[in-house]
């Protein structure tokens, strides 16, 4: 009978070691190298990507509106809670309902949380009031669209397009300015927090929940 070698044996197994530790180191520097999808971007409708823009606040704030796909682009029409975009009852009550959470931020009821996953959300409307407090607004154009270029002490700026809002199914108010929804609701009855600019004035303001405005998410 054939004896199998001790030296023989020992060099398959240092072989095996050896093979066994490059797989493994491979797959720890793949590792290393991948980046959390939603941290700083996000690929949206058509395949481009909207990028988490750090302005020197509490959170970044992204490049793009939820449903679109540039700065330039308004987006989708949200009533506050809706999270398809297509509700266009006029009923505050239905958003969400009579007695509503008095924050939806990172909730079932939050349509950048559910469209855009990960750690976006709908701002908070402290959030919102630091954007208008703490930034730089300046009316201007970009590629053609009015609007507001908002500037952080740190030089970076997001672009808010001038799409208006909506009311039921009527588009109000394109061009001369624009809503943007947060995700805490008012004391006052039926209406939510959003910031918004017209005629040239940026500010905070709760308005009726049924209204569909923009949403400009923001990350950690």
């Amino acid at each position: 009978m054939k004896k199998v070698g001790i030296f023989n044996f020992a060099g398959i197994t240092t072989v095996s070691v050896l093979v066994l530790g490059f797989i493994l180191a491979t797959s720890m520097s793949a590792c290393k190298n991948e980046q959390p999808f939603d941290e700083k971007s996000i690929v949206v409708e058509d395949g481009s990507t909207a990028e988490a823009v750090d302005l020197g606040l509490s959170v970044k704030w992204a490049s793009h509106n939820v449903g679109a796909t540039k700065p330039e682009d308004y987006g989708t029409y949200f009533g506050w809670g809706d999270t398809t975009g297509t509700k266009t009852s006029q009923n505050n009550d239905e958003y969400q309902h009579a007695n509503p959470p008095k924050n939806i931020c990172g909730t079932e009821y939050d349509a950048a949380h559910v469209l855009w996953g990960g750690s976006w959300r709908m701002p908070t409307k402290e959030q919102a009031q630091e954007l208008v407090d703490d930034c730089g607004w300046q009316e201007t154009t970009s590629n053609g669209v009015r609007g507001f270029r908002v500037t952080g002490k740190n030089g970076n700026s997001i672009f808010l397009a001038a799409g208006g809002g909506r009311d039921g199914t009527s588009i109000l108010y394109t061009v001369v300015g624009a809503d943007f929804r947060t995700g805490d609701v008012s004391d006052a009855d039926g209406k939510a927090w959003c910031f918004t600019f017209y005629n040239g004035n940026y500010y905070v303001d709760d308005l009726w929940r049924h209204y569909g405005f923009a949403i400009r998410p923001v990350t950690d």
